[in-house]
Parts: structure tokens; sequence; C-alpha cells
């Protein structure tokens, strides 16, 4: 497994930080799964053997579930997880509707949950190693979460940054970056 191809899952792919995040991961030879609510209508990426769509909302599980599937499906593993999906609504917080709140946390916080327990659980079914890396969530996720920053499961014996916490009993830390330099380090 260890000459296989790298396979990259980036959620909130078809505009800023996660269709650059497509890009360079397709430009270093990675095979990418891709997702937004209307990935295959919104893409701006030409087609790729290398390159799945997965439409669907990221605060539903079965979105999540199917994006990890497609995957597993299509390239046979999964070795990193841009959680770039995040929704930001521009108003006064006194503002929010009952709507604007059920939609912040399902796409900040069930969104990011459901990706990232199915994806955690398949790197460490596969003993190989990974990276998760949420960059846009700084302010919606809890604390305790990490973010924003990276969980770097390929290296978890070494230090990476300057917050290390223990999430889970299989002992592999968490580490809180910057967004910049973790998503440097991925490439």
């Amino acid at each position: 497994m260890e000459n296989a191809q790298k396979t990259a899952i980036v959620t909130g792919a078809s505009q800023g930080i996660g269709a650059g995040a497509v890009q360079a991961f397709l430009k270093r030879g990675y095979r990418v799964v891709a997702n937004s609510r209307n990935m295959t209508k919104a893409s701006p990426f030409p087609a790729s053997a290398d390159l799945a769509l997965v439409d669907g909302d990221i605060g539903d599980p079965s979105t999540a579930a199917t994006i990890v599937d497609t995957a597993i499906a299509r390239f046979g593993r999964n070795d990193a997880l841009v959680n770039n999906a995040g929704l930001y609504i521009s108003k006064q917080f006194t503002d929010y509707t009952v709507p604007d709140l059920r939609s912040l946390v399902s796409v900040n916080i069930d969104g990011f949950v459901f990706i990232t327990q199915l994806v955690i659980k398949r790197i460490l079914a596969q003993q190989a190693g990974g990276s998760i890396v949420h960059p846009v969530l700084p302010n919606v996720i809890p604390h305790g979460l990490g973010h924003p920053g990276c969980w770097d499961l390929q290296h978890p014996g070494e230090p990476l940054g300057s917050l290390r916490m223990k999430p889970h009993e299989d002992g592999w830390p968490v580490d809180r970056f910057p967004p910049q330099g973790c998503v440097d380090s991925l490439f």
C-alpha cells in the first residue's frame, strides 16, 4: 500500500480554498473526491479519471457516507480530508433567525463531525496514516476538536504544532495550526 496513489477528500470544493485544494492535490498526483451542494453543476475542474464529484449537503450524514464510500469504491483508499465546507452568515448575531442558526449548525458542526468521524475511522483502518485539515471553521467548532488546523495521523509521535491533544483512545494526537502552515505541510 506504500506505493499506492493517495486519495484526498475536499469538502466545500466548488470555489475558493476548496477549489484551490482540489487543484493542488490533482497537480501533485493525488486522486480527489470533491464535494459541495451542487458540485457537478458548479465544478470548475476539467473531467479527470483522478477526480470524483459528489453533490450533497455536508450537514446530511448520508452525504458524508457517500463521499467516503466514493473514495473507497473509486480509488480504494482515503489519505486526507480538507474539511473546508463552512457557512458564514453576514449579519449581526442578534439578527440571526432560527433557520439561520439551524443552517450554521448543520454545515459548520454536523457536517464537520459526520465527515471527520468517517474519515478518521477509514484512515485508522488503513493503518497507513493520513491527515485531516479544517482551515475555515475557527469560530464555530468546539474548542476540543482542534480548530482551525489539522490532525496528523501520518506521524503521531512527532510534535507538529503548538498544542497537542489526545482525542482518541488509540492515542493519535490532534494538532492545531494556523491554516496556512498546515495546508502547506500537505503538499
